[in-house]
């Protein structure tokens, strides 16, 4: 039998990214959840499908495609971290989820980095 080829780990701490920010909206308060909640989770979403793009398995193989598909995910990163920041500082979240979601999200940051350092070395 064949073996099941292992995810790369930034895909795996993506989506554990996902499932910590599904989880977290779902408890906003309302008057949160369906606008800075709903906005979150989407670029959530969008990060996921847009990393699968690059590490999965019908990856992009050109390394120029590559490292502008990188610095994108960079940006939606950063829009990311910003949600993230407003939920806090509204009160949508707990300073103990607010920490662990900033972890997850610097962890991604680093993998990342490491990635784009890797294609423009070649």
């Amino acid at each position: 039998m064949g073996s099941v080829p292992q995810e790369p780990s930034i895909f795996v701490h993506t989506f554990e990214l996902f499932k910590d920010v599904a989880a977290t909206v779902r408890q906003f308060p309302k008057p949160s959840r369906y606008v800075l909640g709903c906005r979150l989770e989407s670029c959530c979403i969008d990060f996921v499908v847009a990393l699968n793009a690059i590490v999965g398995p019908s990856g992009i193989r050109h390394p120029e495609d590559k490292e502008k598909a990188l610095r994108e995910l960079l940006r939606q990163l950063d829009a990311m971290r910003l949600f993230v920041r407003m939920a806090d500082e509204t009160g949508a979240v707990s300073a103990g989820t607010n920490e662990r979601i900033v972890g997850r999200l610097q962890e991604i940051g680093r993998e990342l980095g490491g990635l784009l350092k890797s294609v423009q070395r070649g």
